[in-house]
């Protein structure tokens, strides 16, 4: 009660000085800073998000997270037909400095002591097939353990073949990012305190999905009589082959992006014939410095961390791109370079302001006039290499999808349904018509609530906000339903007119009549 009356005090007192004013207080005429997209309000989850129970990788017994406990996954059963699995973000660490931050501020990026039985997940995970195109698949979240963007196992040595690619990035007579600033992995302690394993990690869990939960496999016989028991029975298989979206947001982007064509060739020889098909959520870094010397260039990062977690598997890096980069084979590693190698069709969706990289590069939120027109020069340049890497000289297999939202890695969440470009078309949209687009069940996903045409033959851009200036998308914003809007105003306002009454009933002063006085009685004087 005292709270509200300091409030209605606050605002009579507004009312009462602010009366003559005209203006509001204006920005410096040079520069007109943009407001910033808001974050989505809690009122938007997915009221069917999916249940996934947890699952330890048990069947490579050196999968394991930084701090030496065991790789972990959630899993939930759908479609025997239809899967999803997607590999979480979180950035990483290049030292032992990094690292020991890492593990005091954010211990669940390195360890999975804490993790718990089940999560709920939206987003792509969704089972509302308004959502998501993914709603009846057999879903797999990876949880990330392991600091390294997934390209990591320090239990294997390095190829023989990039032995002297290896010792020349190293030197410090190098031209490679941080060959000057290049320690010894012994001297510096991050090197035998933490294990380095994503990679590993990656590779146990799409075994043991196939040994233990049946992708790859024929689908096992449901109910007598049933008709999966039939087809069980009879040995036909109504669908001819097994899809698998297999993806990431930000760090698993990236993940997915190194061991994309290896899943593709190692599922693709599997009994249940699995076609798989990437998903990368923001992958794409651009070759960029920062604005500000001070803060770590990506360029450098990525070669400290495939330095210290021994990311030198061929697998990782892809041998022809190894060789076309070497001795800079960290390129390997970086969206930029590494994705024009990659074989598997693929739906590439990279923000031209994306949050993280701008983070990275300006060190905070924009705020400057420099800082401004460097992100709008960053969202030239991310539009640009898009349109090369789906070009008419590319492998034509990137499907690109570009918002100019201040966003970052956002398909699990709410975002992912709710945020549209220019022309209206979400992330689930997008990834909608390039499913159709390739030809893999277009009956079995439907038009996603009327989005997601097929407008997407072999590669290309499939939409992308080409708005001048920083952040510049008009659907940035998810639309809201009209009713709370109206309804919201409508209360406000009462709200507002008592509060107004109040004040000028507080602030209106009655006026007072003066008391009459008492008449005298006049009596005649005695005599």
């Amino acid at each position: 009660m005292i709270t509200y009356f300091i409030k209605l005090f606050t605002l009579c007192n507004f009312v009462s000085f602010s009366h003559g004013a005209t203006t509001a207080p204006k920005r410096a005429n040079w520069f007109q800073a943009p407001e910033l997209p808001s974050p989505i309000d809690a009122l938007s989850l997915d009221s069917q998000s999916a249940t996934l129970k947890r699952f330890v990788v048990d069947t490579d017994p050196l999968a394991v997270c930084n701090d030496g406990s065991p790789a972990v996954y959630y899993f939930s059963k759908g479609d025997h037909r239809l899967w999803l699995v997607s590999l979480e973000g979180g950035g990483w660490c290049w030292d032992d400095s990094t690292c020991s931050q890492r593990y005091r501020e954010s211990p669940f990026y390195m360890s999975s002591r804490s993790y718990s039985a089940q999560v709920e997940m939206t987003g792509v995970f969704s089972n509302d097939p308004e959502k998501s195109p993914m709603s009846r698949a057999t879903k797999v979240f990876v949880k990330y353990c392991s600091s390294d963007g997934y390209s990591g196992d320090d239990t294997r040595p390095p190829p023989a073949e990039l032995a002297d690619h290896i010792a020349a990035a190293s030197s410090p007579s190098s031209t490679a990012p941080g060959a000057a600033n290049a320690t010894n992995q012994d001297d510096d302690g991050a090197a035998g305190k933490w294990a380095f394993r994503g990679a590993r990690i990656v590779r146990a869990v799409l075994d043991q999905l196939n040994t233990r939960h049946g992708l790859g496999q024929d689908p096992p016989p449901g109910p007598p009589g049933s008709a999966q028991d039939q087809q069980a029975s009879s040995g036909v298989d109504v669908l001819a082959e097994t899809v698998l979206v297999f993806g990431g947001t930000s760090a698993g982007g990236r993940g997915a992006m190194f061991h994309l064509d290896a899943a593709r060739t190692k599922l693709a020889a599997l009994p249940g014939r699995v076609r798989v098909l990437g998903m990368l959520d923001s992958p794409l870094w651009v070759d960029l410095q920062p604005l500000y010397r001070n803060l770590p260039p990506l360029q450098n990062q990525t070669a400290w961390v495939q330095r210290l977690a021994q990311a030198y598997d061929l697998d990782v890096l892809d041998p022809i791109c190894a060789r076309d980069h070497a001795p800079a084979i960290w390129k390997c590693m970086f969206g930029q370079y590494r994705i024009p190698y990659l074989k598997t069709r693929h739906l590439l969706m990279a923000s031209s302001s994306d949050w993280f990289q701008l983070d990275q590069l300006l060190g905070r939120d924009p705020t400057t006039k420099n800082e401004f027109e460097y992100a709008a020069a960053f969202s030239v340049y991310t539009r640009n290499l898009l349109r090369e890497l789906t070009g008419p000289f590319s492998s034509h297999r990137t499907t690109a999808y570009s918002q100019a939202c201040y966003n970052h890695a956002v398909s699990d969440d709410p975002q992912f349904y709710q945020v549209e470009t220019n022309l209206g078309h979400s992330e689930a949209g997008a990834l909608g018509a390039f499913l159709v687009a390739t030809n893999s069940f277009d009956s079995q996903i439907g038009t996603l609530g009327g989005k997601g045409t097929a407008r997407v033959g072999a590669g290309g851009i499939w939409d992308m906000d080409d708005c001048d200036g920083f952040a510049c998308g008009s659907g940035c914003r998810p639309a809201l339903p009209l009713w709370p809007l109206a309804a919201g105003i409508f209360f406000y306002m009462a709200w507002l007119i008592v509060v107004l009454r109040v004040c000028f009933l507080l602030s209106t002063k009655p006026e007072l009549k003066p008391e009459l006085e008492p008449e005298l009685e006049l009596k005649p004087a005695r005599p």
